[in-house]
């Protein structure tokens, strides 16, 4: 018995001495349990993988995020047997020494006023098999920070599986948020198959770190999208989330925040793709002085470097790129960046807006492009961007169909956000107004029903749009022809529509209801900023439609704060 204490004693201060340390990003199968341990776990990443010198001590799985740590012990402490579950001594036993640890490192100084929250047992099923586990809760403080400190014990397989997880005290809504979703994940039935309305719904939970509001298709179908807290992730044909690239955590920028701008996913092939925003080497503490940066894989997203491609602290608003390795990007002093080779090296090609106006949207085939203002211009260009001819918009043609909204000078901000072609059609997104007409003629026409986004699936020649009322329709070219093939939910808000290999993917969020006015945010300079509203989403949502058929994919949004 005294060498199972000295074992939950090593275990818990940790064992340096011949300890074989592995920093790895990659997914590691623990062998005796078959436990998949990935290389991010709900925004926390795979710091080290500990292989004990003594075999009793087994293996240990440590993760974190900023001031949260996570570790993961199997271990099978000497013992020949170990009952699944905790109704045997060998579990009460292993628990209870390990609480004893905890007051064990209070004698010892290294924590101070430790206080026990809560025992309890608690439901944990990994892969398919429903377990129950012990359950601590311990209130601390380890030097001047409070924390909160979480202990689970249970037997899985001939061994013991153990987590310990702490955290800041003011964090504690946040991390036990996240700690539910981390025991879910342990879970192989994440999905499942229902009907509604006669069509095919599967869901996934799953918990995002960072907000999010557009996606894109990668040419083998993979889901990609970006979150602000500065990783890239991507969901496969089997509903596995991946993590393809995790941007350290930036400086703070003049009103406090950490938010990264990571906002746009380009691929020009399987293998090459680019991320874009407001990218430096300083990220969203950048300044004036810093240069502007995309990040580029030639590996289908394993491997990324940074690529400089202006010094002018330019914000990407939009991005394309051809498989012939041809790409172009523009944003906010309004400019057409242009590269040949893949997104090696880029030119400032042309400025078919200023920085009052910008680049919000652009497109090109092999014969045209079409580039869109945030503030109500519109241009077409024959030459690959060199030059440029003016086409009124929808609002200069119906200004009475739209809300005004006043800019920074009181100048109307009718916001270009997608524009597109199909045979001789311009088709575009003002101000979440879908509007169509011939590239020769003036007029612009509405889409009836009434669609606030659209995208071109240019495999079947189709467009497919959703109306105010969510309502998914599929039109033909000529404008007349359409079909209500479904229905996104009520309560969720359209985000992003893409069309890929011939499949529409819709991205939606339902919100926490939004907060005005509720207290001082910052200062600058001696100026005191109020909140004046903001939205947290609660849960994002991806339909995919094809053939008739919507599928549907919940991921669990954390938290984000404003």
């Amino acid at each position: 018995m005294k060498k199972i204490v000295f074992i939950i004693f090593l275990l818990t201060i940790g064992c340096s001495k011949q300890v074989l340390n592995l920093r790895s990003d990659k997914p590691v199968t623990e062998p005796n349990t078959g436990i998949l341990f990935p290389s991010d776990l709900c925004g926390l990443s795979k710091i080290e993988m500990k292989t004990f010198p003594q075999k009793e001590l087994g293996v240990s799985f440590s993760y974190q995020y900023a001031d949260l740590n996570l570790t993961f012990y199997v271990y099978n402490a000497g013992l020949s047997s170990i009952e699944d579950g905790v109704e045997s001594e060998v579990i009460e036993a292993q628990y209870m020494q390990s609480i004893d640890a905890i007051y064990a490192l209070l004698k010892m100084g290294k924590y101070s006023n430790v206080s026990e929250v809560r025992q309890n047992k608690m439901d944990l099923q990994i892969k398919s098999q429903k377990l129950k586990a012990l359950f601590a809760h311990f209130d601390l403080t380890q030097g001047d920070f409070e924390r909160g400190s979480f202990l689970m014990i249970t037997g899985y397989k001939n061994q013991i599986f153990k987590v310990r997880y702490t955290f800041p005290k003011k964090l504690e809504k946040m991390a036990t948020t996240k700690w539910e979703y981390i025991l879910k994940t342990f879970a192989d039935d994440k999905s499942e198959t229902v009907e509604e309305n006669g069509k095919n719904l599967s869901s996934l939970t799953n918990l995002i770190n960072g907000e999010i509001d557009e996606l894109t298709i990668a040419p083998d179908n993979s889901i990609w999208f970006p979150s602000k807290s500065g990783i890239v992730y991507k969901i496969g044909d089997m509903l596995n989330v991946e993590l393809k690239l995790k941007l350290p955590e930036p400086k703070p920028n003049v009103f406090g925040q950490k938010k990264i701008n990571i906002d746009h996913i380009t691929f020009f092939d399987s293998n090459h793709v680019f991320i874009s925003g407001y990218l430096g080497e300083d990220l969203v503490g950048k300044d004036k002085t810093d240069t502007d940066k995309i990040f580029l894989s030639n590996n289908a997203g394993v491997d990324w470097s940074m690529i400089t491609f202006s010094k002018a602290g330019e914000w990407i608003y939009g991005a394309i790129a051809n498989t012939d390795g041809k790409s172009w990007m523009g944003g906010s002093r309004g400019c057409i960046y242009h590269s040949n080779d893949f997104g090696q090296n880029w030119e400032n090609i042309s400025s078919p807006f200023n920085s009052n106006d910008r680049v919000a949207c652009l497109f090109a085939n092999d014969s045209i492009g079409v580039v869109g203002a945030l503030q109500n211009g519109l241009k077409i260009t024959s030459d690959n961007f060199l030059t440029f001819k003016n086409i009124a918009t929808p609002y200069d043609k119906n200004a009475s169909m739209f809300t005004s909204t006043a800019g920074k000078n009181g100048e109307v901000r009718e916001r270009l956000y997608k524009v597109k072609v199909l045979d001789d059609y311009l088709i575009v997104d003002q101000a979440h107004i879908v509007f169509f007409k011939r590239l020769s003629e003036n007029d612009w026409h509405t889409v009836s029903p009434l669609l606030i986004s659209f995208d071109i699936d240019f495999t079947n020649k189709k467009i497919i749009g959703i109306t105010a009322k969510n309502e998914v329709v599929e039109l033909a070219v000529n404008f007349k022809d359409y079909n209500i093939i479904g229905n996104i939910r009520n309560d969720e808000t359209l985000l992003d529509l893409k069309c890929q290999n011939g499949t529409t993917y819709f991205l939606t969020a339902t919100y926490h209801p939004e907060r005005k006015n509720d207290g001082v945010m910052g200062s600058i300079n001696g100026l005191s900023f109020v909140r004046q509203g903001y939205r947290r989403a609660k849960t994002y949502c991806f339909y995919k439609v094809k053939n008739g058929s919507i599928v549907r994919l919940e991921l669990q949004a954390q938290e984000q704060s404003p």
